[in-house]
């Protein structure tokens, strides 16, 4: 039998089915929420301290090893300080060269005189000094250098270092000459005179002849020094800056004598 607004047994089953599976769903859908407002509220407080620790201690460690690689990566490469061509080299890959020096550089447009120095004179020797070079197998070549630098190692063998020396350039000389050198430790101004303006005396005095302003002369005894390069002699004391000296026949002059020029 059946009565207006009633339903069957099985269709009421049906929806009582689609009623429980619409629940199972929205719970799902409500623990899905519920997880995310966790998230959110984890994602608001800020990482834990132990997490954030953590974190800082790795980076300190990339960083190091960062570090750590690139001071490698430049102990391998090998820059000179100036331009050139390579001549000879004594490193090799896996190899620790027993020289202290790996490469052998040769300065474009420029040539470097290697001096050996005994130990016991190095204290002597400065970057600047004037050195003065000459050759043995070529007497017109004279040369004039500059020290650069002094090595700070001394040889164990020979207690000797070497002192580099900058030169002028020169297309006669070449890597590998050998050269002879005087290097100037110590220099001052002083006056010198021609060698045949000064007269030796028999009492072991010096003597010269001084023009005077009205063209007579004047024995002056003065106190000699070193002799000189170029027939030229150091005056130690006895004459100043700007005095005439007589050249040509002084021997034959004595104190007073007129003279004609």
């Amino acid at each position: 039998m059946e009565v207006d607004g009633a339903i069957t047994r099985d269709r009421l089953d049906e929806l009582l089915n689609d009623a429980q599976i619409k629940q199972a769903i929205l719970q799902q859908f409500k623990a899905s929420f519920q997880e995310a407002q966790e998230q959110l509220s984890k994602l608001e407080a800020g990482p834990r301290k132990e997490v954030i620790a953590q974190a800082v201690a790795e980076l300190a460690e990339a960083k190091a090893q960062y570090q750590i690689n690139a001071a490698r990566l430049k102990d391998t490469k090998i820059i000179s300080p100036v331009g050139g061509k390579i001549s000879q080299r004594e490193a090799r890959v896996e190899i620790l060269p027993s020289h202290p020096r790996h490469c052998y550089n040769h300065r474009k447009y420029r040539l470097e005189l290697q001096v050996k120095i005994p130990e016991t004179q190095l204290t002597l020797i400065r970057p600047g000094q004037t050195v003065k070079i000459t050759s043995d197998a070529d007497s017109n070549l004279k040369l004039q250098g500059k020290v650069r630098e002094i090595e700070p190692i001394v040889d164990e063998t020979s207690r000797q270092a070497t002192v580099a020396v900058d030169l002028p350039r020169q297309t006669a000389l070449k890597p590998g000459m050998f050269l002879s050198v005087d290097i100037v430790t110590n220099s001052s101004r002083t006056l010198t005179a021609p060698m045949n303006a000064v007269l030796p005396q028999t009492d072991g005095s010096y003597l010269v002849y001084l023009v005077q302003a009205d063209n007579t002369v004047k024995a002056q005894v003065v106190e000699v020094g070193e002799i000189l390069p170029n027939q030229r002699m150091e005056i130690v004391q006895g004459l100043k800056s700007g005095d005439r000296l007589v050249l040509k026949g002084a021997a034959y002059l004595k104190d007073g004598d007129p003279i004609n020029y």
